[in-house]
């Protein structure tokens, strides 16, 4: 598992670039509540082996069959995300993570990651996800 944000500790998620490389919360004592694996360590993972990646924002699922996050350098941009089924809202190839003091999600007179209070690689013009609900993110090697 990568992250798990459940709407009563989503502010958890309202951090700056540096905490989301680091990574949030601790996997032993908050995986019911709040964890993020870090952008420096899935970009280790997924950059090494074939990944697959399964999304669930708002009540609604999408599954890649490939998921690779480029490194610091790129902006821990999705490198890959392979094909995708269900809803297709969320993960694009292409897209940085942006934060609120890092916007990277392409629009200039938006941050997405300012309005919405949580840290995701949002796309510009997109209508987003219900991200104040619920986001839980699981990858998996596929070898």
């Amino acid at each position: 598992m990568a992250v798990y944000y459940k709407q009563n500790h989503l502010s958890l998620f309202n951090r700056t670039s540096a905490a989301f490389v680091r990574g949030i919360g601790n996997f032993e004592s908050d995986v019911t509540d709040a964890f993020f694996i870090g952008l420096e360590r899935l970009h280790l993972l997924t950059s090494g082996n074939p990944h697959e990646i399964m999304v669930y924002t708002g009540g609604k699922l999408e599954r890649c069959d490939h998921f690779e996050v480029g490194n610091r350098s790129e902006g821990y941009v999705l490198k890959s995300v392979g094909e995708c089924t269900g809803n297709s809202l969320s993960l694009r190839q292409g897209t940085k993570f942006s934060t609120y003091d890092q916007d990277e999600d392409g629009d200039p007179d938006h941050n997405l990651a300012l309005d919405l209070a949580v840290g995701w690689w949002f796309r510009p013009g997109a209508t987003s996800p219900d991200y104040n609900t619920f986001i839980s993110m699981h990858i998996r090697r596929k070898d």
